[in-house]
């Protein structure tokens, strides 16, 4: 059985995790400080010392006497905490390319819970009188207690920011339908038979990858839960998604040998895995050459499918691409043709770690087999940028496309006009959703997209076709637009995809 399985790479946080028990069994979630339960605990460590304080505070203003009660600890006790509108872009030809049997239904989703935290309390009992203690045993333990305090505080200020930092992974998510941290990814491809195909995919609330397909022939979406999918097989996922796991996806066109849907994902020890639409079986594989390559990411994958030269050679059908960045900060690009060996599109000392990436194809001369990989420069702001591939990688440098990037952006790219004019897009963390449009080989800035009809733009994750849809993850749904092609700055409203 093929294995996904690499070491953690040294140049990424580990993360560390919690095992679940009960219906959501095996999962893992990071786990974040609390901030709250961290100022119960210097509560708890304050309250010796005010009480010592006091003793001693009375102790001194009175004769020599005897005390007749004193506290033991010996006696814990517990305090627990649509379908959509019809798309008129499509026509579709009088017959239909047989393409999947996906599940009609979704597993019902339970929201996850974790269990309660315990924390431990004081209960006081009757014991024999002793003499008062001197005071100067009194203040040792009130400076003892009074530097366990400090430790506490110190400790919960580097676990807040801690849990700050990692907040997007919190296992406190509400969402029932999507983990809060899911990435989205979008393919489309356009079968023999001339049927428009669309595929979406994401994470539910329990890590479960979840694929999405829209048939341009009976217009409808349908549901395959993945995870569960392979599951009830004999050969399982070489490895379960990590929870905000990075997605991509990529489709051919017509009825190729190599299939026609492909879907990368990171394991828990980060590994690239991949799985794809078996097109006779019509079933879902595991691509166990991705697997067996051990290829270690960052946060963020993209791939698409290079096509063929003109069809010369062969590489009849063309190569599947994946962009991902290193352990060392470089970004690589590793494809099909040989797996185990990426190569480099950009150097580490031009990239920040965990950049957002974005590919796709672009025209090489009279064929489409070129590539543009969109990446986040290293500079003072960051800019979105891209490099070229023909022959082999070129990146020149001052080709910014999207400007004055904020700290963790979110890239995706869509074509129009047959592949000679793109809007590359990127994701702010305050929701704004921004553009650059390449049109008519000239690059306008598009500073705020407008959500013509729909919600505004609140969005967690974006992702694009390139047939010039774009989706969004919206207060636990995914929303799809249509790009406004003679004004490209405005989305129109098309409907929820999910649930």
């Amino acid at each position: 059985m093929p294995q996904c399985f690499s070491p953690q790479p040294p140049a990424l946080p580990k993360l560390e995790t919690l095992k679940l028990s009960g219906t959501v069994a095996n999962y893992s979630v990071p786990v974040t400080w609390n901030p709250y339960l961290g100022a119960r605990l210097q509560l708890q460590l304050l309250l010796p010392i005010l009480l010592l304080w006091a003793g001693y505070e009375m102790d001194s203003r009175k004769p020599e006497s005897y005390s007749t009660l004193e506290a033991c600890n010996d006696v814990p006790t517990q305090h627990g905490q649509n379908p959509i509108s019809p798309q008129s872009n499509e026509t579709p030809n009088p017959e239909a390319y047989a393409y999947a049997l996906w599940d009609e239904t979704l597993p019902e989703v339970a929201p996850s819970t974790l269990p309660e935290h315990h924390d431990p309390s004081i209960a006081r009992a009757i014991q024999p009188a002793q003499r008062k203690r001197r005071p100067r045993k009194v203040i040792i333990l009130a400076l003892v207690a009074a530097a366990v305090v400090i430790a506490a505080i110190v400790g919960g200020t580097v676990g807040g920011i801690l849990g700050r930092r990692t907040s997007s992974m919190s296992p406190t998510c509400s969402n029932i339908n999507i983990h809060c941290a899911s990435a989205l990814t979008a393919t489309n491809r356009t079968d023999a038979n001339g049927f428009v195909h669309r595929t979406i995919s994401f994470q539910d609330p329990h890590n479960a990858i979840i694929s999405r397909l829209w048939d341009s022939q009976n217009r409808t979406w349908t549901t395959s839960n993945v995870t569960d999918y392979f599951s009830k097989k004999s050969t399982p996922l070489p490895g379960p998604p990590m929870p905000g796991s990075p997605l991509a996806s990529a489709s051919t066109d017509g009825n190729l040998s190599i299939g026609p849907f492909h879907l990368w994902y990171l394991d828990l020890n980060r590994s690239i895995c991949s799985v794809y639409l078996d097109p006779d079986s019509r079933t879902w594989m595991i691509d166990s050459e991705v697997n067996e390559a051990t290829l270690t990411a960052g946060i963020a994958l993209a791939a698409t499918w290079q096509r063929p030269s003109g069809g010369r050679g062969s590489n009849k059908d063309g190569h599947w691409i994946v962009a991902y960045q290193s352990p060392l900060g470089d970004i690589l690009t590793a494809n099909s043709s040989d797996w185990a060996t990426p190569v480099g599109a950009v150097v580490s000392s031009d990239v920040p770690p965990n950049s957002s990436l974005a590919i796709v194809p672009q025209l090489n001369g009279a064929w489409l087999d070129g590539l543009a990989l969109a990446f986040e420069n290293l500079g003072n702001p960051n800019n979105m940028e891209k490099t070229t591939l023909h022959a082999q990688w070129d990146h020149v440098g001052d080709n910014s496309l999207v400007t004055d990037l904020p700290a963790n952006p979110q890239f995706a790219i869509t074509q129009f006009d047959n592949w000679t004019n793109f809007l590359y897009l990127a994701l702010f963390p305050d929701d704004k959703v921004t553009a650059s449009c390449y049109l008519k080989d000239l690059l306008f800035a598009i500073p705020n997209i407008i959500f013509s009809g729909g919600p505004t733009n609140q969005f967690s994750s974006i992702a694009t076709t390139t047939d010039a849809m774009f989706y969004g993850i919206f207060n636990d749904t995914i929303i799809e637009y249509s790009v406004d092609q003679g004004s490209q700055s405005t989305f129109h409203y098309v409907g929820v995809v999910y649930p």
